[in-house]
C-alpha cells in the first residue's frame, strides 16, 4: 500500500504500474474522525469564505485571485445594506445643520470600526413664520383706529398666542419685539425673540361716512407726509 498525506488505500486498478515504476494511489473517502474528506473539503471551503467575508476590504485581492469567491460580498470584501433608524432632532435645529449618528456609517478598512452617519437637515418653510437666526418674524395686520389710538392685540408666535400692546400713533411697517418667544439656540440654550411687523389695513369699501372720517384724519397731520422724499437723482 502506498499512502499520501490526503489519501490512502489500494493501487488504482485503472492505471496499472510497470515494473520499477511508482504507481498513483486511488483517492478514497479518507475520514477525519467522523467527517469524510469530501465533507471536510466542503467545510474548509465554507470556513474560508466566512473568513474572507469577515476580513473586509483587505481580503478583496484574495477573493478575486483565489478560486473561492465569497457569495455574500462577491469578492468586494464589503456588503451594502440599508437600515431605517430614528434620530433625535434637537430643539432649534436650523436648515442645513448636520447631525452625527455614531456607528451607522461605512464599514472600516481591514475590519476596523464602522464609521458615522451624518444627516443634513432640511427645514420646510412655514407659510407665516420666518426664521432669521434665532428670531422669528411675522406680520400682524391692524386697523386704522388701532394704529391711531393704540390697542392691545393677539400676536401668534411659535409658542402660542401672546397678548401685546401697540402704542398710539403706530406707523405702518413698524416693528415690535416679544422677548424670549423665538427659537432656542441648540448650542447656548438661549431663546431668541419674536419680532412682528404691523401692517395698517385700509378699508376697501368707500362710503360717504368713510370719506368724512378720512378727511377728518387728514386734518390731523401736522406736516406733509411726503416732505422728505427726494426730488430726483
Amino acid at each position: 500500500m502506498i499512502s499520501s498525506g490526503i489519501y490512502s488505500g489500494a493501487v488504482d486498478p485503472r492505471a496499472p504500474g510497470r515494473a520499477g515504476e511508482k504507481t498513483r494511489p486511488a483517492r478514497s473517502r479518507f475520514r477525519f474522525g467522523t467527517r469524510s474528506w469530501a465533507a471536510r473539503r466542503l467545510w474548509l471551503s465554507a470556513a474560508r469564505i466566512r473568513a474572507l467575508s469577515a476580513a473586509g476590504p483587505a481580503a478583496r485581492a484574495r477573493c478575486r485571485a483565489g478560486k473561492v469567491v465569497c457569495p455574500t460580498c462577491r469578492g468586494q470584501g464589503v456588503v451594502a445594506e440599508s437600515e431605517s433608524i430614528k434620530i433625535r432632532i434637537p430643539e432649534g435645529t436650523e436648515d442645513g445643520a448636520r447631525i452625527r449618528v455614531p456607528g451607522k456609517g461605512v464599514a472600516g478598512e481591514a475590519g476596523g470600526a464602522q464609521g458615522d452617519l451624518y444627516v443634513t437637515v432640511r427645514v420646510q418653510p412655514h407659510p407665516y413664520f420666518e426664521r432669521i437666526g434665532d428670531d422669528i418674524h411675522g406680520i400682524v395686520p391692524i386697523t386704522i383706529k388701532e394704529a391711531y389710538a393704540g390697542a392691545e392685540i393677539d400676536v401668534p408666535t411659535i409658542r402660542g398666542m401672546r397678548r401685546a400692546k401697540i402704542p398710539p400713533g403706530t406707523q405702518g411697517r413698524q416693528k415690535f419685539r416679544l422677548r424670549g418667544q423665538g427659537v432656542k439656540n441648540p448650542r447656548t440654550g438661549q431663546l431668541g425673540d419674536h419680532i412682528y411687523t404691523v401692517r395698517i389695513m385700509v378699508p376697501k369699501r368707500v362710503t360717504p361716512a368713510g370719506l368724512d372720517a378720512a378727511t377728518l384724519l387728514e386734518s390731523l397731520y401736522d406736516e406733509p407726509v411726503r416732505k422728505d422724499l427726494p426730488k430726483g437723482l
